[in-house]
């Protein structure tokens, strides 16, 4: 609308222009000498934008008199689907999802939201079968996984997190959050070879250093193994819980002076 005013306001600007200014304009078409005022070849020319854009405007309404093309019909549909979950109107999901699986197919975003739906209908089965099935076409996206790890993780099922999140950091290496996340689950079931795995992937991760300090250490303390924990220490002294039971195996050894420097070196540290 404003944009229609502005046109007209510099077209009335334009026409009172040339009435101002004046004269007449020549035209030579083969051969034959054409007068036109200055005011009058404005106006023509005017007229001819108007209704080009007016035929423009009335072509496109006869194309889309029919409706909106599929594919944004799907979005919208997609929409209203997603605006259902966050609703938690079921009825108003499932009718959607029909209406943007006829638009746009079984797109990962559609199955996704088809998943949610059983969640919310709390049909578990259904949705993890729709998640691992997702997670197997997906390529350029990790919905299916993500979603698959947050059931398995409120489940506790440490094998179906961990696939989950192995699927996710292949696409997202820098998914450290999720990496810590797995090494956690691994930790809490003591298996620490496969915790391991993850320490080149958190290398450059901000707390990878006392992640992977964290590790040796819960090792360390389950075999019994001052190696282990000497590697935890020299890899995040400030971590003092580790520094006080490294210091303990010093002392049991006898090496009072080496256990009483891990603890100042900790101390000092926490300090800082």
């Amino acid at each position: 609308m404003v944009l229609s005013v502005f046109k007209l306001v510099i077209s009335i600007l334009l026409l009172v222009s040339a009435i101002y200014i004046g004269g007449n304009v020549s035209f030579d078409i083969s051969g034959r000498v054409f007068e036109m005022h200055t005011a009058a070849l404005v106006l023509f020319i005017l007229v001819l934008l108007y209704l080009y854009g007016f035929i423009i405007a009335l072509f496109r309404k006869i194309i889309f008199f029919s409706g909106e093309p599929s594919h944004e019909k799907g979005l919208e549909q997609l929409q209203i689907a997603f605006s259902g979950i966050l609703l938690k109107d079921c009825k108003l999901t499932e009718k959607s999802i029909k209406k943007a699986k006829k638009y746009l197919g079984n797109i990962p975003l559609v199955s996704w939201i088809e998943g949610q739906l059983m969640l919310a209908n709390k049909d578990y089965h259904k949705a993890k079968a729709i998640f691992y099935e997702l997670s197997g076409k997906e390529k350029d996206t990790a919905l299916g996984a993500y979603s698959i790890c947050n059931m398995a993780i409120k489940d506790r099922s440490s094998s179906d997190a961990i696939n989950a999140i192995n699927s996710i950091i292949k696409l997202y290496p820098h998914a450290y959050e999720l990496i810590f996340q797995a090494i956690v689950i691994c930790l809490r079931e003591r298996n620490f070879a496969e915790a391991k795995k993850y320490i080149p992937s958190i290398k450059g991760a901000k707390k990878g250093r006392v992640v992977e300090a964290i590790i040796y250490a819960e090792e360390g303390t389950a075999i019994n193994s001052p190696d282990l924990l000497k590697k935890s220490f020299k890899l995040a002294p400030e971590l003092t819980e580790n520094a006080i039971q490294y210091s303990e195996y010093l002392k049991k050894a006898g090496e009072y002076k080496s256990a009483r420097k891990v603890l100042i070196q900790s101390f000092k540290c926490v300090q800082v």
